[in-house]
């Protein structure tokens, strides 16, 4: 279970680079390494990872909000529209809003390289993400544990899950995902399936 973003419109080279990058292997010939992706560049994250994402979004917005003339909308469409996986066109006036939260929040500029920018946004968001981790780990610890369920040596056991590696990995699923919108503003938009 979870959610298929696919861009509004297509772009083979776009789409193979952008399934290279974040290492989407099911997309590519195991034998000649060839993409068999669709044009249309993909997005997938369980809905667990969306949740993520969604409490990411909303932590930036909580801080930023604090200084009200930052000049966004409110409501964050983007988040609205990506709660449902029913084929909502998010836009690229909802991208471009939530990448100026983004922008606003971090401090980052997009100069120079698409990997610089995304490491420096990466570096301010992620303080915020393990702050968030250990509020969440705190105050629910039901719903979000501190071990995980993983393969050791072909068996499946329980293991320590620390609060680093969890905000490292939300916070590298919320970086692909800003990168994801950033590349669809030249595609119309994504749609949520």
């Amino acid at each position: 279970m979870g959610y298929d973003l696919v861009s509004n419109q297509p772009n083979r080279e776009v789409s193979a680079d952008f399934a290279k990058r974040y290492e989407y292997t099911y997309l590519f010939d195991k034998d000649t390494g060839e993409f068999n992706g669709d044009d249309q560049v993909y997005f997938r994250s369980n809905i667990w990872g969306m949740g993520d994402i969604h409490r990411i979004i909303e932590a930036i917005r909580r801080e930023v909000n604090q200084d009200l003339d930052y000049g966004l909308s409110v409501p964050m469409p983007i988040v609205d529209k990506t709660v449902y996986n029913d084929g909502e066109l998010v836009t690229t006036a909802d991208i471009q809003d939530f990448l100026d939260l983004v922008n606003f929040h971090t401090g980052a500029k997009k100069e120079g390289s698409r990997e610089d920018w995304l490491t420096r946004v990466r570096d301010n968001v992620y303080p915020l993400v393990l702050r968030m981790v250990k509020s969440n780990r705190l105050t629910n610890p039901d719903e979000f544990k501190n071990t995980i369920r993983a393969f050791v040596d072909g068996q499946v056991v329980t293991k320590e899950y620390p609060e680093e590696e969890a905000a490292n990995d939300s916070t590298n699923l919320f970086i692909e995902f800003v990168d994801y919108a950033d590349t669809c503003l030249e595609l119309e938009g994504f749609r949520v399936y």
